[in-house]
């Protein structure tokens, strides 16, 4: 039987530092976004709609033209993200510069993973910001839906992936499966739930460390993921195992709750 870690780690650092980075940065984004109201449930759904319809035109719009639009919008989530980490307007035009010119100078699996680590982290920060728990929860429904659909059903987000794959566009991770040694896909998606999920329920229910838990037992879904996934060779919608490890860890903070006083 193969199993993978790669799947759950992955998942795990990258929850738990957005737990571990947005209340610190929570205030920099607020400057940024010049105190903008939180969007609704009708606004999220929204937003979803726009992720599943682009998926769709990622795979019918010229290669070309494909890149020049993914470069553009992934140079403006460069420069947000440098400008919340730094506050300094030309380090983040140094960052867009540096990203640009390694995209067409020195382009290898070290560089795009590196690429789209950094803006799944500023995506996270950003849309983080946006959602209040109502539409955090409409969000990761809806978007778990669209995921389903496209996977099973479609198969556009299969198609979707192996084009910018085959573009090199960093709109996912190319990780080594650890042990088995093969190479797995995670889409910068997956990443963007994981991280409402938690961020979200952490400033929900104020209990104590309950981003870290479901950071947790969302990784605990993903060896389940690595292990249907590696034996059965079937691309699976990782939002179903993410949201199985929120359920679960949402069960054990009310149980906890309820029953014991928190401080």
């Amino acid at each position: 039987m193969l199993y993978d870690f790669t799947i759950p780690s992955a998942f795990l650092v990258f929850s738990a530092l957005s737990v571990y980075l947005y209340p610190r940065l929570e205030g920099r984004i607020n400057s940024l976004m010049g105190g903008k109201s939180k969007i609704g449930v009708k606004e999220a759904l929204v937003l979803v709609s726009i992720i599943a319809l682009n998926l769709i035109v990622l795979m019918l719009i010229p290669e070309k033209f494909l890149v020049f639009l993914v470069l553009m919008s992934l140079s403006l989530l460069f420069y947000l993200t440098g400008y919340i980490l730094t506050q300094k307007k030309i380090i983040s035009l140094i960052t867009v510069a540096v990203f640009l010119s390694t995209y067409f100078l020195y382009w290898n699996v070290y560089t795009f993973d590196l690429t789209a680590a950094y803006l799944v982290v500023g995506a996270s920060l950003v849309i983080n910001n946006l959602l209040n728990w109502e539409a955090a929860l409409a969000f990761v429904s809806a978007l778990t839906v669209v995921d389903v659909v496209h996977v099973f059903f479609t198969k556009v987000m299969i198609g979707a992936a192996q084009k910018a794959l085959k573009l090199q566009l960093p709109l996912m991770l190319v990780l080594p499966s650890l042990p088995t040694g093969n190479w797995i896909l995670i889409g910068l998606g997956d990443f963007l739930v994981a991280s409402v999920i938690c961020v979200q329920t952490q400033r929900k229910f104020k209990f104590r460390n309950a981003g870290y838990m479901i950071s947790f037992f969302m990784a605990f879904s993903g060896v389940i993921m690595g292990l249907v996934a590696l034996n059965t060779k079937v691309a699976l919608p990782a939002t179903i195992f993410l949201v199985a490890g929120w359920i679960i860890a949402l069960t054990i903070i009310y149980i906890t709750k309820t029953h014991f006083k928190t401080p």
